[in-house]
């Protein structure tokens, strides 16, 4: 299975085989060796390389915040099927529109609202999921705001182009 990890402005290819972690994943095309992994109250323990690593995750929609040996970094993961549903659905539908609108990229159904008409939202977050193909789609907020509109509930239809949500 791929990944991408989006840090620091540079993006980063995960891969993890087929049969996990017992064959060497890479990143960005080097193979690294797993020789230790464990779980325990939240805190993944890792040795990479036969490097050691404590590692806790926070996350909120698909931006995380890792401590790794105490330091902090936000980053951004998506697996490969949302990062071909986002290319698909792309940004192309609401670049010529306002930002702060969101629109269905494709037909689909409401599943469900992620946030309520007066909250803050920060751009990247999760602000409604759409099932599309089969498949559930979480659309994130394009920037930093108010949610003012939600022009659907779930259960609800909608077809490409529709308003979902304004934010101001």
């Amino acid at each position: 299975m791929k990944f991408f990890i989006d840090l620091k402005g540079k993006r980063h290819n995960v891969e993890i085989p087929s049969a996990g972690w017992e064959e060497n994943p890479s990143i960005n095309g080097d193979s690294i060796k797993l020789d230790s992994y464990s779980n325990l109250n939240g805190v993944t323990s890792l040795k990479i390389n036969h490097h050691p690593f404590q590692i806790e995750v926070n996350h909120n929609s698909d931006m995380h915040n890792i401590k790794v040996n105490g330091d902090s970094v936000d980053l951004k993961i998506c697996d490969e099927r949302t990062d071909s549903i986002r290319k698909l659905m792309g940004n192309k539908a609401q670049k010529h529109e306002k930002i702060g609108e969101i629109k269905a990229p494709m037909p689909g159904l409401i599943v469900k609202l992620l946030r309520e008409v007066g909250e803050t939202v920060q751009k990247g977050q999760g602000v409604i999921v759409v099932e599309a193909m089969k498949m559930e789609n979480e659309i994130s907020a394009p920037i930093d705001g108010i949610l003012k509109k939600c022009a659907v509930s779930p259960g609800m239809a909608v077809n490409k182009g529709d308003l979902l949500i304004t934010i101001e």
